[in-house]
């Protein structure tokens, strides 16, 4: 029976074996985490012709630079919420059971996680 993803018991050993280690990973120093207090919020919008429009930057020796200004405007937005379900054929639990018994792997498909 063709499954959605492909069965190799080796190399679902190696990535479930694999961790890295907290100090490894840089989430948290790329986009630190910012608690929010409810759905609502608001940000700071800026033009997008003003940040990929070249100015004339083109000066004499003796001559005035030209002086350019940025505009920005506070708006205000929500988060929406989205959800996705989809079915898991009773043929890939009783597959990943086997190979739990088989000490095969330890990935469990209701959960999404390996089994302890």
């Amino acid at each position: 029976m063709a499954r959605p993803f492909p069965v190799n018991s080796v190399m679902t050993a190696i990535a479930i074996g694999f961790r890295n280690n907290a100090q490894d990973l840089i989430a948290d120093l790329v986009m630190p985490r910012i608690p929010v207090m409810g759905e609502q919020y608001k940000w700071t919008y800026y033009p997008i012709a003003e940040m990929f429009t070249v100015p004339n930057t083109l000066v004499g020796r003796r001559g005035r630079v030209e002086r350019v200004e940025f505009s920005g405007a506070e708006r205000s937005g929500s988060t929406k919420d989205y959800g996705l379900e989809d079915g898991i054929p009773i043929s890939d639990i009783n597959a990943a059971a086997a190979q739990r018994a088989a000490n095969l792997g330890n990935f469990d498909p209701r959960t999404g996680r390996p089994r302890a």
